[in-house]
């Protein structure tokens, strides 16, 4: 299980931010095919868990904003797979390199919570939090 490393972080380069990410649809569909992509038998996805958090935009203007990622905690790791790319890194450097408080600006849904919220409110997120947004019949 040690073939991932942290490939971004640790080697100097930030994710880059994009106001036409596609980060909760993008994470949302992949925590739902997670376990069903031959890519990741043999890991544990069904203790993945999907995130909404607040990082720190990493260029000016430095604001926080809205974004959803995945998580492994069995092995530690971070899976942001917005706009097509998928970047792993530790979560650990994730969360130090978007200045994210995970106690105040996270939240955490298994594969069931996070396909229970989606189809309560009819799109991927965010649900929860300053971010949310209504469901779609509202």
């Amino acid at each position: 299980m040690g073939k991932f490393t942290d490939n971004m972080l640790t080697r100097g380069r930030r994710p880059q931010w994009r106001d036409d990410g596609d980060c909760y649809e993008a994470s949302g569909r992949f925590i739902l095919d997670m376990d069903r992509n031959p890519k990741w038998s043999g890991y544990p996805t069904e203790e993945c868990i999907l995130v909404h958090g607040r990082p720190t935009l990493q260029r000016p203007p430095y604001i926080k904003y809205g974004h959803a990622w995945i998580e492994v905690p069995k092995l530690r790791l971070a899976l942001n797979v917005a706009t097509g790319r998928e970047m792993i890194c530790s979560i650990e450097n994730y969360y130090q390199a978007g200045q994210i408080n995970p106690e105040d600006e996270c939240y955490r849904y298994t594969p069931e919570e996070a396909a229970a919220m989606m189809a309560k409110f009819g799109h991927f997120g965010p649900w929860e939090g300053v971010e949310a947004v209504p469901p779609k019949d509202e």
